[in-house]
């Protein structure tokens, strides 16, 4: 792990989860690093990520945490890259930083928002 790793990710409303994420930006040593947008087994993760947020709206339900290669049971779980725990790690943390964040700021404008797109 080198520096810090930036990432965009999407998120759907409709099944309260992360869709997909990107590397924005990132320093990480050839090999390890860059297999964060690579790996197809780690980018499964993304695919469903829950996200869902806790009854009150204030926060998430589960936090969203980076666990050893093989061993995910839980859907708010990453399944790190072998060989690439720590920029795993970076990931995990990064996605649930934002989303406790960002996503109860969120919740109460989605039908705002999703209206406007209509």
């Amino acid at each position: 792990y080198a520096d810090a790793v930036k990432i965009l990710y999407g998120y759907s409303p409709e099944c309260e989860c992360i869709t997909g994420f990107t590397v924005v930006s990132s320093r990480e040593t050839p090999g390890f690093g860059d297999k964060l947008t690579t790996d197809t087994a780690f980018l499964e993760n993304f695919k469903a990520l829950d996200a869902r947020l806790n009854a009150d709206k204030s926060g998430l339900a589960n936090v969203i945490v980076t666990v050893k290669h093989g061993t995910k049971t839980q859907p708010w779980q990453v399944d790190a890259i072998s060989g690439a725990t720590v920029s795993s790690r970076a990931v995990g943390r990064a996605l649930n930083d934002s989303a406790s964040r960002v996503l109860p700021a969120l919740a109460p404008r989605l039908d705002e928002l999703h209206h406007r797109s209509d």
